[in-house]
């Protein structure tokens, strides 16, 4: 995947050079990887699917009485060809249009831990591989929740993750709804634990946005508890 990370870190930064930040989102992550991925891999477009339903053996539904829709919890990329599967959730943390704004760091982090809990558990069911690829600029750089120090400054290089940890969180912050309690009851009851390591922090040139940016790629895997 190192080839793949490369070129989509290459396919993002010319697009980061020439666009200004807050015309961007993070689909612009996704296209550039998808991109990347038929690239290196010679995959043709129906082979890699965006927004693919997570597994439903991943999580613990809410079985709402009276609910005429089904749950659909998806993910943001999907490949499963013969021996090679991999789930990838993207995230793009940046100054907003007022550059001297602040952004939401706890909202950010919980997100990330979220898709951190949702890809590791579609994946063990799927045994594929699981990244988080996220885009961050200096309004993310260093930050860290403030209620709490089991983790260290973004980006760690390495995250622990289980039950607890996140029950706590959930107990202490507001914006704790960006924690799905669907994903974090399955991981309850599988009595499991999320490692999310950082692999590759590539930094990021652009002619017209000045903020140090970095794209950053953890590797994702659960595993029981000891």
């Amino acid at each position: 995947m190192v080839e793949v990370f490369d070129c989509f870190k290459n396919l993002f930064e010319k697009r980061y050079d020439l666009i200004p930040v807050a015309h961007l989102g993070e689909d612009s992550l996704r296209y550039d990887f998808f991109s990347a991925l038929m690239s290196i891999k010679n995959l043709q477009p129906h082979q890699i699917q965006l927004e693919y339903p997570i597994n439903k053996a991943a999580y613990i539904a809410r079985e709402t009485v009276g609910s005429k829709r089904g749950e659909n919890p998806q993910i943001d990329l999907w490949l499963s060809i013969p021996n090679f599967k991999v789930a990838i959730e993207f995230a793009f943390f940046r100054r907003n249009e007022n550059e001297n704004g602040s952004i939401s760091v706890t909202e950010n982090i919980l997100k990330m831990f979220n898709d951190f809990v949702r890809i590791a558990l579609h994946s063990k069911i799927n045994n594929s591989t699981a990244y988080f690829i996220c885009v961050a600029d200096e309004k993310m750089l260093g930050k860290q929740l403030k209620k709490i120090n089991h983790f260290l400054e973004f980006p760690a290089k390495k995250y622990h993750i289980d039950y607890k940890k996140l029950s706590e969180i959930k107990s202490l912050y507001k914006s704790s709804k960006k924690i799905d309690d669907r994903f974090l009851n399955k991981l309850k009851e599988d009595d499991l634990k999320i490692i999310a390591t950082l692999q590759h922090e590539y930094l990021i040139k652009s002619a017209i946005n000045k903020m140090q940016t970095k794209v950053l790629i953890w590797g994702i895997i659960s595993t029981s508890i000891d």
